[in-house]
């Protein structure tokens, strides 16, 4: 039986652009049990950005151009879970 994946907390926080480009970071967390998704992929469609998270189900991407993005999760017996997010210079998404 495949999961849901959570309900992301994705807490984006997009720092200021800067010459190497903005940070993504977040949490992901099963939407029942609350508890965090060790492992599971997060990475920005078509590019070559992405994390894993971490045991606390934390992730942080790193040096992200300004730009539109498809944020797609993933991680085995969860369904793929796919956003559209902005990453724009101050701004938080």
């Amino acid at each position: 039986m495949v999961r849901t994946l959570p309900s992301f907390i994705f807490t984006f926080i997009l720092c200021s652009a800067s010459v190497f480009g903005a940070t993504i970071k977040g949490f992901i967390f099963d939407s029942k049990t609350g508890e965090p998704l060790i492992g599971a992929t997060v990475l920005l469609k078509d590019t070559k950005y992405g994390s894993t998270a971490g045991l606390d189900g934390s992730y942080e991407i790193k040096n992200v151009p300004i730009g539109n993005y498809k944020i797609v999760s993933q991680l085995i017996g969860y369904s793929t879970v796919e956003k559209s997010i902005v990453v724009a210079s101050d701004q938080d998404v």
